[in-house]
Formats: C-alpha cells, sequence, structure tokens
C-alpha cells in the first residue's frame, strides 16, 4: 500500500512537472524589467550617441549633397570630390564606431534577459516611428522599466 502511494505520487509529480515545462514554453516568464540604476547608466549613452549620430549623419548629408553637386557638373574638381569622399568615409566610420561603442556599453549594464526586452522594446518604438527608415537622424528613446 505505501509503495502504491509512492508511485502514485511520484507519477502526479512527473505529470506536474511536464505540464509546468510545457506552459513555461508556452508563456515564458518575463525577463526583469530594467532597474532605475540601468536606467540611469544607459540613457546618457543612448542620449550621447544619439546627438553624436544626429550631428554625423547631418554633415553626412550635407557631404553627400555638395558631392551630388560636384558630379551634377561637367567639369569635375577631382580634388574636392577625393576630400568630400574621404570626408563621407570618415563620418560613417563615426557612425560605425558610435554605434559599436553603445552596443558595449548596453551589454556591460545589463543582462542577456534585459537586453532581449530592451532590443525588442527598441525596435518597436522604431517601427512605430515612420521616419526610422534606418536614414533617419530620429532615434527611438530608452522606454521606461514599467
Amino acid at each position: 500500500m505505501n509503495l502504491r502511494r509512492i508511485l502514485t505520487t511520484l507519477a502526479a509529480t512527473l505529470v506536474l512537472a511536464s505540464t509546468t515545462v510545457w506552459l513555461l514554453a508556452q508563456n515564458p516568464p518575463a525577463p526583469a524589467p530594467l532597474t532605475e540604476q540601468q536606467l540611469e547608466r544607459i540613457r546618457p549613452i543612448v542620449q550621447g550617441t544619439q546627438a553624436e549620430t544626429a550631428r554625423a549623419q547631418a554633415r553626412l548629408a550635407e557631404c553627400q549633397r555638395e558631392l551630388a553637386g560636384l558630379y551634377a557638373r561637367y567639369e569635375l574638381d577631382e580634388a574636392a570630390a577625393r576630400k568630400l569622399q574621404d570626408e563621407i568615409v570618415d563620418l560613417q566610420r563615426q557612425l560605425l564606431t558610435a554605434h559599436h561603442r553603445m552596443q558595449k556599453a548596453l551589454r556591460a549594464t545589463v543582462n542577456a534577459e534585459q537586453f532581449e526586452r530592451l532590443r525588442r522594446r527598441l525596435e518597436q518604438a522604431a517601427a512605430a516611428d515612420p521616419e526610422a527608415s534606418g536614414q533617419s537622424t530620429a532615434r527611438p528613446q530608452i522606454p521606461s522599466p514599467r
């Protein structure tokens, strides 16, 4: 009789455990929200990167217009074109460097689950922004932790 009770309890535990695992797989627990301390570290990083990116993108657009203007004329000023090309490459490098620096800082501040949550929120914010086409200077803001 004791063996029967043990086997029944064991069977019930196995069923309950497998059901719990299945339920968790269907509805995984939400990752922990960002703490105020993490937000205090992230906001200046993102805002600084946004400001740096906006300046570089504005100058990049200006250089591209100037270069297009040079190419629109039959007589090509090759020295001016080369100078603008070099500046365009430098500005693109600055944009990539700023983005990389921000990505490293984010990963140093949040854990993997929080990073994934933040990434999804930023994607949603970008999708909701009609100007977020990748060429826009508008960038999504860090969402609140709630």
